[in-house]
């Protein structure tokens, strides 16, 4: 009991200090949240207008083929190859040709990859060389030019 009226008595805080810290570090710790979510939202917000990285992303669907882009980072020097996914969802094989595009940050385009054509069974899928458009880098824009679609 001594102990405890020594401690209250010469270490504990008064009721006044109390009284008088409280509004000023609750000021102190909604001025930092309010900085947290400020910084949280604002870069948030504005980072889900690239693809994602290492996910198929749907890109376009003509007469039943479905094309899927995915930028995946190599392992051996952390730069971004592009994947191209042809899945058939016909009942019959198809024959697809296209002619790859990509456009770079810096407004130049890689259009030197030459003609694609490949035969997808029915129902099956088909994963293309990876690209790597823009030195590596995230392209700002993707076609494929003349795609052609033929079921036979």
């Amino acid at each position: 009991m001594i102990l405890v009226g020594f401690y209250q008595n010469y270490f504990a805080p008064s009721k006044q200090a109390k009284l008088s810290a409280k509004p000023t570090m609750n000021k102190y710790i909604v001025a930092f949240l309010l900085f947290c979510g400020a910084c949280f939202f604002s870069t948030d917000g504005f980072a889900q207008t690239e693809m994602p990285i290492n996910e198929w992303v749907l890109f376009k669907k003509i007469s039943g083929v479905e094309v899927y882009i995915k930028h995946q980072e190599s392992p051996y020097d952390m730069k971004l190859n592009t994947l191209v996914r042809l899945r058939n969802t016909n009942a019959r094989e198809v024959s697809v040709s296209f002619k790859p595009s990509f456009q770079c940050d810096a407004g130049t385009s890689s259009n030197n990859h030459g003609d694609v054509r490949v035969n997808i069974y029915p129902r099956h899928s088909i994963t293309l060389l990876a690209y790597r458009p823009c030195k590596g880098e995230m392209p700002s824009d993707i076609d494929l030019n003349n795609i052609k679609i033929f079921i036979k």
